[in-house]
Formats: C-alpha cells, sequence, structure tokens
C-alpha cells in the first residue's frame, strides 16, 4: 500500500502534452544534496517524441517557474537569449525519433511548479544549394542557428509543457 501511495505522489510529478505530432513528456525530483534550508533544488528531464509523420525542429522554449504559493520565480521568455534552443540544442525530430534532456532549477520553497511552451518548426524540403547552407547552419553557434531556423519560410507552432510540479516530499 506505501508502494501505491509512492507512485500517487511521483506521477503528481510527471507532465505530458503533445500537440502537431510532439510529445512532451516530463518528470520532476528534488535534490537534496544540493538544497539548503532556504533554498530548494529540484532536478527535472524532459523527452521530445516525434509521433508524427513530419520531421520537425525545437527551436526554442518559455517557461514560467512558480513557487509553492503560486508568485512567480522567474521566467524564460521569447526574445531571451535563454529561450534559444533546449539546453544548447535545437533537436531535429524525423518520425520515430526522440530526443532527451535534463535541467533544474533552485526555488524558495519546498514546492512548486514550471508551464511553458516550446516553439517547433517543420524541417523544410530544400533544394541542393540551400540544402548546404541549412547543413551548415546547424553547426552554428546557437543564437544564429536559432534565427537562422526561426526565419526559414515553413510551418512554426508552439507545444504546450503541462504543468510540471516540483515537490521536495517526493
Amino acid at each position: 500500500l506505501c508502494f501505491l501511495r509512492m507512485q500517487a505522489a511521483l506521477a503528481a510529478c510527471t507532465s505530458r502534452s503533445e500537440a502537431s505530432g510532439l510529445r512532451v513528456e516530463a518528470v520532476s525530483g528534488y535534490d537534496k544534496g544540493k538544497s539548503t534550508q532556504t533554498k530548494y533544488a529540484f532536478a527535472y528531464n524532459m523527452r521530445f517524441s516525434n509521433v508524427g509523420t513530419r520531421a520537425i525542429r525545437v527551436l526554442g522554449r518559455q517557461y514560467d517557474f512558480r513557487e509553492g504559493s503560486g508568485a512567480l520565480a522567474s521566467q524564460v521568455r521569447a526574445g531571451q537569449p535563454e529561450a534559444a534552443g533546449v539546453v544548447g540544442f535545437t533537436p531535429l525530430l524525423h518520425p520515430g525519433e526522440s530526443f532527451e534532456f535534463g535541467s533544474g532549477v533552485v526555488l524558495g520553497s519546498p514546492c512548486g511548479s514550471v508551464t511553458g511552451r516550446f516553439l517547433v518548426m517543420v524541417e523544410p524540403e530544400l533544394a541542393r544549394e540551400d540544402a548546404a547552407l541549412h547543413e551548415q547552419m546547424q553547426q552554428a553557434e546557437l543564437m544564429l542557428r536559432f534565427v537562422y531556423f526561426k526565419g526559414l519560410d515553413t510551418e512554426q507552432f508552439h507545444v504546450p509543457l503541462g504543468q510540471l510540479r516540483f515537490d521536495a516530499g517526493v
């Protein structure tokens, strides 16, 4: 019975959303070793999975981190350098492929949450000369890469990050 209660508590610290062929799954955990009596460190892992039929690329993110009270703790907003890519990458996902990453946040309370969204584009089919430049841009510095991809004439859309809870008691 205790095991089942722990599973229910852990489930509350997960998130899953899906839109336009991209599934976003996330899980959070408390990092006691990096926490103090007034600062609570949390790690989170995310997985992007292309469950659609088109190649897509994750370009950027927007996050609202909130304390347990609901007060805004920090943000990553569109237009900020931190919004470009995810942990330095602009992952290209062909149908059936996934990309995983981990990160963290420090809050002033033992509970909190994050919500947000990801900017995604459909990978374009390019002529040979354009494809060579596109290949080069995949290796460019993150901000240059972000601006290049965002400026392409291809479908772009947002995929929500469902609320991911942080809880030092789990």
